[in-house]
């Protein structure tokens, strides 16, 4: 297995992967009881010098389910029918993940309505109370 690319500065080292290639379930005629294509690729998470510790939290408060007790993130794919298709399915899954919890999201400023957007929001609720007011009436 080879190092993992993810940007320019930012590799992951094969030494932190593993891959397992294991039977894939469900339909698909003679392949299915005969080859190994589903594709399970473990990334070290705990061990390896790629990731910060916020990145390893996000990483465990994102896709809990993905890491184990272990500390490895296990990404699983068995999308395609040949082992190669699935190995390299799930080597961009990683990739994904990996940017994704690459920067820590942006801090949310408190904001408040504008003076026109109270005016606009009580003057359509006078609107819609002056509709049901006018429907009342007509049936007595």
């Amino acid at each position: 297995m080879e190092n993992l690319q993810l940007t320019e500065k930012w590799t992951v080292p094969a030494k932190d992967m593993q891959v397992r290639f294991v039977r894939s379930s469900g339909p698909g005629g003679q392949n299915v009881n005969k080859l190994s294509t589903k594709v399970e690729l473990r990334f070290f998470m705990s061990g390896s010098s790629t990731l910060g510790p916020g990145q390893r939290i996000r990483l465990k408060e994102l896709y809990p389910s993905q890491v184990t007790q272990a500390g490895e993130l296990l990404v699983v794919c068995d999308e395609h029918r040949s082992q190669s298709m699935n190995l390299h399915s799930a080597r961009e899954r990683l990739k994904n993940i990996l940017l994704k919890v690459r920067r820590p999201p942006p801090k949310r400023h408190a904001t408040r309505p504008s003076r026109g957007a109270k005016k606009r929001r009580l003057a359509d609720k006078r609107h819609r109370s002056e509709v049901k007011k006018s429907r009342s009436g007509a049936f007595d």
